[in-house]
């Protein structure tokens, strides 16, 4: 076989292999999307949502998560669709996501996740149904909280408008104050998030009643990235992001609620221990630093989902030797 024609043969399959990778990566989900009823006093309209739930994995469910997204973005950003996929590819849990309307302040977007809440429980059978929150999101779900049931506070922020924002920080204090003392909930956040202040958060955890628990991102900032992984132009950092923030969330669930999701993955276990805990990567391998003892979560991490660059060379070469003797 001519040089050309080896050249020309590598070429073609790692274009076809890099194809079909992309195009079956996610698979073994489906996404369906929705028009939520919702009425306030602004009148009535709809909320927008998708569901997005695992091929061959029935209910009922132990869990389903209703995610809600940040001020940032909408359910489709770069910061909230891939928690969404991954949770239910990797886990198998079904994940409703919706547009939080943009008016109003707090209590009245927490009573438009309630209307999401409620229309997630038509739609997917479930032992319990767990809103997680991001940022702003976040906000929501303390908000919520303050009705009780188990919740997922994604980078947090307890910082206002900016850091002498007393009026801002306060109110994002009462709100952490303000969980009921049966509720559960999760922080997670990154340690150079620079709108969360750790100090301000774990004093509001102390002076609140209810039980909380705080798991921190070792370099990760608000979008809970973890540099020097590229987010915005890497399927590893992407894929690598997701699945600690979704492991970690997962593994929590699992400990502290008793609620094992359909798929067994990767997951950040050892909560029962109580205190918080630091989570660290390094060169692919997790390791979890808990408050007075140290735990592993028990495996390497696995990129799965969206990184299908490693296959492609891998599986292209072993097809070329083949043809190359074929033909």
């Amino acid at each position: 076989m001519s040089v050309i024609r080896q050249f020309t043969t590598a070429l073609l399959l790692n274009i076809l292999i890099f194809v079909t990778t992309v195009n079956c990566a996610f698979k073994n989900i489906t996404t369906q999307s929705f028009t939520i009823p919702y009425s306030d006093n602004g009148g009535s309209t709809t909320l927008l949502s998708k569901l997005t739930t695992a091929n061959g994995v029935n209910g009922p469910y132990s869990y389903a998560v209703l995610l809600i997204h940040g001020a940032d973005g909408d359910m489709d950003s770069y910061n909230v669709q891939p928690l969404a996929e991954h949770l239910t590819a990797q886990h198998g849990v079904p994940v409703l996501r919706f547009d939080m309307l943009l008016r109003g302040d707090i209590p009245s977007r927490a009573q438009q996740a309630f209307a999401a809440l409620e229309f997630l429980k038509t739609k997917v059978s479930a032992t319990t149904y767990i809103p997680v929150g991001r940022s702003l999101g976040s906000r929501v779900v303390a908000q919520m909280m303050a009705s009780g049931g188990i919740g997922g506070c994604l980078a947090y922020p307890m910082i206002g408008n900016d850091a002498t924002d007393e009026t801002g920080i306060a109110d994002r204090r009462q709100l952490v104050l303000s969980i009921k003392p049966d509720a559960k909930v999760l922080f997670v956040i990154g340690s150079e998030d620079t709108l969360t202040s750790v100090t301000d958060l774990d004093q509001a955890r102390r002076d609140g009643k209810a039980k909380t628990w705080r798991a921190t991102i070792t370099g990760a900032n608000h979008v809970l990235n973890l540099p020097p992984q590229s987010f915005s132009g890497s399927p590893e950092g992407v894929d690598l992001w997701a699945t600690i923030v979704i492991g970690t969330v997962v593994g929590w669930i699992k400990d502290i609620a008793g609620l094992s999701p359909p798929v067994a993955n990767w997951e950040v276990n050892g909560w029962a221990q109580g205190g918080d805990a630091v989570i660290t990567v390094k060169k692919g391998v997790e390791s979890t630093q808990w408050a007075g003892s140290t735990a592993s979560s028990g495996s390497a991490l696995s990129i799965k989902m969206l990184s299908p660059w490693a296959h492609v060379f891998g599986v292209s070469f072993l097809l070329q030797f083949m043809i190359s003797h074929i033909f």
